[in-house]
């Protein structure tokens, strides 16, 4: 739980713009009825939402079977800027995300030295909850708990232009012919005025 909860802040924040968030879904996406996550529910307020404002997010998620250690992260990205939807490189917008990424593709060695170097999220911590895996069988709620998004991060979206986007985000168990364990799909528009940045469809 704690891994999909780290997971769906960073990925939230990927459609956050720098004055308006206008609409956000967030929903469970699993397939597989053994999976290990099942999200009962998340919701985040206000929307629309001033990323240098405060928000504040709950959720009610459950572990059925033990998270392993070897996850491997699977995200897809989507925006419909232009008319249609069309996939889109994370490192497109932020310049740093090719030396992080394999951070974020295995979660659990991302919180471990995430834990280590800066200590644990409160957004867990508020919630009871450890930065270690494997993540154990339990139902694991967060209370309405106020999250301020980080500085960097902000930076990061001020030039998203308006539209439509997608993330989904796919949890797989490596040492199990790559299992689902858990899946989550995020959708949101956004309104800021901005311009399409040039090198967004760049092909290379």
């Amino acid at each position: 739980m704690k891994l999909l909860t780290v997971v769906v802040a960073l990925c939230v924040s990927f459609v956050y713009s720098k004055d308006v968030l206008q609409r956000l879904r967030v929903t469970d996406c699993g397939t597989d009825p053994n999976r290990s996550l099942f999200v009962n529910r998340y919701s985040f307020s206000p929307v629309p939402w001033d990323i240098t404002q405060p928000g504040t997010l709950s959720y009610d998620i459950s572990v059925r079977n033990e998270v392993p250690i070897r996850t491997r992260l699977d995200i897809t990205f989507r925006t419909n800027v232009r008319g249609p939807w069309e996939n889109l490189e994370p490192s497109k917008f932020v310049r740093w995300w090719e030396a992080y990424k394999t951070g974020y593709t295995y979660p659990c060695t991302y919180l471990l030295f995430h834990n280590l170097r800066w200590g644990c999220p409160t957004v867990l911590t508020d919630a009871g909850l450890s930065c270690m895996c494997p993540i154990e069988v339990d139902r694991y709620v967060l209370p309405p708990t106020s999250e301020t998004l980080p500085v960097p991060w902000q930076g990061v979206f001020l030039n998203f232009p308006d539209g439509d986007y997608f993330a989904e985000l796919n949890l797989k168990d490596e040492g199990n012919a790559n299992k689902e364990v858990g899946c989550l799909r995020l959708e949101a528009s956004i309104k800021t005025g901005n311009p399409i940045p040039s090198n967004w469809f760049d092909t290379e």
